[in-house]
């Protein structure tokens, strides 16, 4: 098997690196052919093997010790690999390693195991299957418009809301943070503003990812959380007024950062809309920021609300409840609750990771903490409307960790 020294891999990575930069920021089709047609390395980069594809944000970064987006991470994964990765079902299959032993089926103490990889062929497996892949802007997307199916997959994503509880003390007040959460119509903005599939959420961990022991989806239950969660503008005019009567004011004002991409801001005006006209007195200033810097401004605690999303990484529902412990660099609201990171804790470390079903339990418990405090205000779940030219087959759709995955595609023609 051919060994590379350590240079020649992060030499290799570099390269991979600059062209998916280059492609991904593209003004013009004919940048992004030439940047695809340097990444072949000698293999004709021609229209018919080229795949143009639309990311709805910019990449953040190409970093992955550094990146924490869901685009960037796509990215990524189209010029790397790793250890293991998903098949098209969502099975753990070898992707870098040859093979790899069950732990619950073979125990071979006191073995170590060492991984030996042919980096280069790694990062260039793309070639595998003769379609070198070009990112595109919304500009160029009309080359691949001809003739389109459509098709829409749920992404995994809940988009929510978050409130600094840390900079902003008003917002600490329960009825204050109830009576928002309590005047948004999720229903409405799904139907009315994103029109894709994406479905109303009323719970921290969406549902349709995790299963529990019993085969159960953990969050298949969206009203279980009705007393803290739900859409009722009467609730909403009615802790609104004790939390006036509370702080001794009649009206507060707070600055909500959003991304500058099209639907979170169309989201952002329908929330800034529902909020004002629910609870008068209550006005929401809409900053708008790149992406990039409004994941700065969130994670350094320096927000008030912000709109955000988070993606699975796996299919557990600790993907989503280890945001919320104290200290994490995600826990952008800066809350913090001792019984809650205990819970955290054992479930991950202690006596409950091999008691599944007492684990499941005390997972739920944890939500529970959380929907009680309006940690979050849950939005939705993300469903992802795709156009694909039918001459391209192979696009795989995961609701979590990569959302889509080129490595299979076959464009036909």
């Amino acid at each position: 098997m051919k060994r590379i020294t350590r240079r020649q891999f992060l030499a290799v990575m570099g390269a991979a690196a600059a062209v998916s930069a280059l492609s991904a920021c593209g003004s013009s089709s004919t940048a992004a052919s030439t940047a695809a047609s340097s990444a072949a390395s000698g293999a004709a980069a021609t229209s018919s093997s080229a795949l143009n594809i639309m990311l709805e944000t910019p990449v953040q970064s190409l970093d992955p010790q550094v990146a924490t987006d869901g685009t960037s991470f796509e990215v990524i994964a189209d010029y790397t690999d790793g250890l293991m990765q998903m098949d098209a079902d969502g099975a753990a299959i070898p992707a870098c390693a040859e093979s790899y032993y069950d732990a619950d089926k073979v125990q071979l103490p006191g073995l170590n195991y060492q991984v030996i990889q042919d980096s280069q062929q790694a990062l260039m497996s793309y070639q595998t299957g003769a379609l070198d892949i070009t990112l595109v802007n919304g500009e160029q997307v009309d080359q691949v418009k001809d003739d389109p199916a459509f098709d829409s997959r749920g992404a995994g994503y809940l988009w929510y809301i978050s409130p600094n509880m840390g900079g902003v003390p008003e917002l600490a007040n329960q009825n204050l943070r109830l009576a928002m959460t309590f005047a948004l119509d999720r229903e409405s903005i799904c139907s009315d503003v994103l029109k894709d599939g994406s479905e109303a959420a009323f719970t921290a961990v969406p549902p349709q990812f995790a299963t529990g022991p019993d085969g159960s989806d953990f969050s298949a239950d969206q009203t279980k959380f009705a007393d803290s969660c739900a859409y009722d503008p009467d609730k909403a005019a009615s802790y609104f007024e004790t939390a006036k009567q509370e702080l001794g004011a009649d009206s507060f004002a707070f600055d909500m950062v959003v991304d500058s991409d099209d639907a979170p801001q169309k989201v952002a005006q329908v929330v800034k809309e529902q909020l004002e006209t629910t609870l008068p007195g209550l006005t929401i200033n809409l900053v708008v920021e790149p992406k990039k810097q409004r994941v700065e401004d969130m994670q350094n605690g320096t927000f008030e609300l912000g709109l955000t999303r988070w993606g699975p990484d796996y299919a557990d529902p600790m993907t989503y409840l280890s945001m919320w412990t104290s200290g994490n660099s995600n826990n952008y609201g800066l809350w913090s609750n001792a019984d809650y990171d205990a819970i955290i804790e054992e479930c991950s470390t202690g006596d409950l990771c091999t008691d599944p079903e007492g684990r499941w339990a005390a997972m739920y418990d944890a939500e529970k903490i959380v929907m009680d405090e309006a940690v979050i205000y849950p939005l939705y779940t993300q469903c992802n409307a795709q156009m694909i030219n039918p001459n391209v087959t192979g696009i795989e759709f995961h609701p979590v960790a990569l959302n889509r995955v080129y490595k299979n595609a076959v464009k036909a023609g």
